[in-house]
Formats: structure tokens, C-alpha cells, sequence
């Protein structure tokens, strides 16, 4: 069976291509007719109460998002026992993503635990983590390859599309945010 994640070229470039716009990274979401997710990539301010919604327009597959949907602290990428740890202070959090090891180690190790739940038809996953985001720092929302798979079986090649921010990687797609 077949789970198809449908997300427009239009809707991805408008997603990762606002992220860069100061007006959208304050915005409470970044919105297209297909995908929606809360907070937006480069939003500021977001609550450490906060939860983490993705929004479709067609059936998100639970058992894919619940196994390729990652929160993951700045602080644990500090981590001593991270494969190139040592090189860290010449990467950032997002330039990180081009190394497999390293995010197959913070996806295992750090990725924060939290409920999932879904609307009735599966459109809406929402994240819940399960204490509160830490105050003044900065997360990343990482989909692992295989939730990146669904869209592209969808859209096609995805890669050279996305910009900067919000943006695909070999591991992936990742997007930020940082809590007040």
C-alpha cells in the first residue's frame, strides 16, 4: 500500500523560499494548499509550549512520520559521542545534515520523544513533545528520507529545488525554529 505525501512545486518553493523573508519567519505558519507545518521554518518567538503540526492535503502514512519525524535540540548536538563531534565548531546545525552519520546518531540518541496524534483522516499529525521546548533555543524539524521518499514519489527529484533554509539534504529535509 501506498502512502502519498502531495506537495506542489509551487507550495515547496513558497515553504522553503518564505523562510527566508523576515515577515514569514515570524508568522505563526507557513501555509500552502498542500503542506503546512507549525512552527514555520526560521520562525522566532515560537512557545516553549508549543507542539509541532504538519498538515496535508492527502492521508499521512503514522507509522512513516512516526519513524522519520525528528525534534532535535542545538544543545545535543554538543553531544562528545557524536560521530565528528570534534569538527562540530566548523559546522552549523543545518550543515550537519550533510553528514549521514551524524544525523542517523542524533535521530537515534536525540531526537525528543513525544506523542503523535492524527485528525480522523490522517491529514494532520500533530507532535507533541513530552516536556516543554527549552526557552531561547533553537530545534530542528528533520524528515528522514523515507518520509522525503512519499513526496517524491509524488513531485519527483526534489533536490536543487528548496533554497537555503528549509532544505533537502542527502538525510533528508530539515527545517528550523527557536523558542523565546
Amino acid at each position: 500500500m501506498k502512502y502519498l505525501l502531495i506537495v506542489t512545486v509551487a507550495s515547496v518553493f513558497t515553504l522553503f523560499t518564505a523562510g527566508c523573508s523576515k515577515e514569514m519567519a515570524t508568522s505563526a505558519e507557513q501555509s500552502s494548499q498542500s503542506f503546512t507545518l507549525s512552527p514555520a521554518d526560521n520562525q522566532t518567538g515560537v512557545s516553549t509550549s508549543s507542539s509541532v503540526v504538519l498538515s496535508l492535503d492527502k492521508k499521512i502514512d503514522p507509522g512513516t512520520v512516526r519513524t522519520n519525524f525528528h525534534v532535535i535540540s542545538e544543545s545535543s548536538f554538543d553531544d562528545p559521542q557524536m560521530p565528528g563531534h570534534s569538527m562540530m565548531n566548523h559546522m552549523t546545525m543545518m550543515s550537519a545534515m550533510d553528514d549521514e552519520s551524524v544525523m542517523e546518531y542524533m535521530d537515534s540518541v536525540h531526537s525528543l520523544s513525544g506523542t503523535f496524534s492524527w485528525n480522523s483522516d490522517s491529514t494532520v499529525c500533530t507532535f507533541d513533545p513530552d516536556s516543554m521546548f527549552a526557552a531561547g533555543t533553537q530545534y530542528m524539524i528533520h524528515f528522514d528520507q523515507p518520509m522525503v521518499n512519499m513526496m517524491e514519489e509524488e513531485m519527483g527529484p526534489m533536490n536543487g529545488m528548496m533554497g537555503t533554509n528549509g532544505s533537502a539534504y542527502r538525510t533528508g529535509m530539515a527545517f528550523q525554529f527557536t523558542t523565546k
